[in-house]
């Protein structure tokens, strides 16, 4: 989980895939670190976290941590890449969005 974060705040990559489970941070104490971020990037990240445990509680807790999405074990690599895909789109939209916005 440090791991990603920290990768996370040097690379700005246009969207995190996490675990819920990963060694140290899990990936809902990642997401809570990057919606708090001073880089405002960070704070909008994509964040599609992949997890076992697709209980309404489990959602919830995602969700409240600023979760974007998720894929629930097992999932097939189609899912991931239509997943993956759909939200850098729809990234890539809300961005030529806001530039447009800003030239005006």
């Amino acid at each position: 989980g440090e791991t990603a974060l920290r990768l996370a705040r040097a690379e700005r990559p246009a969207l995190l895939l996490l675990d819920w489970q990963m060694p140290g941070l899990s990936g809902v104490e990642v997401t809570r670190a990057l919606r708090t971020d001073a880089d405002p990037r960070l704070r909008e990240l994509p964040v599609v976290l992949i997890t076992a445990q697709a209980g309404v509680e489990n959602t919830s807790v995602g969700f409240a941590a600023g979760v974007t999405d998720y894929l629930t074990k097992p999932f097939r690599p189609a899912h991931v890449r239509a997943r993956v895909h759909a939200w850098l789109m729809r990234r890539g939209a809300d961005s030529g969005r806001r530039t447009s916005e800003n030239s005006e």
